[in-house]
């Protein structure tokens, strides 16, 4: 409950006079957290539930369906492609001041 509490409104909790509330406010150099005041319990408890849980580390070599190309994986082509029209880009601007 006194979780909920602070994470609800952690101002009123400080305000009440909570010894633990004002030590946590006074060791972050009194930094209030936002007020969550539309939070239900539940709400709460899962957000709790969800941050404690460990991440699970994919296995080592395992493809992951979706995932986005590494860099440097087959874009090579079309950077170089890029780089070389911005080099005739430059080149062109070059000439055209040259002849101002």
């Amino acid at each position: 409950e006194w979780m909920n509490a602070w994470i609800r409104n952690s101002a009123g909790v400080v305000k009440s006079g909570d010894a633990y509330a004002n030590k946590i406010y006074n060791e972050y150099g009194g930094a209030a957290m936002t007020a969550f005041p539309q939070l239900s319990d539940q709400d709460i408890s899962d957000i709790l539930a969800y941050t404690a849980e460990e991440v699970q580390a994919p296995a080592a070599g395992a493809a992951q369906v979706g995932a986005a190309p590494v860099a440097g994986e087959g874009d090579s082509v079309s950077n170089k492609l890029i780089l070389g029209a911005l080099a005739v880009l430059f080149g062109l601007l070059a000439f055209a001041l040259m002849l101002v």
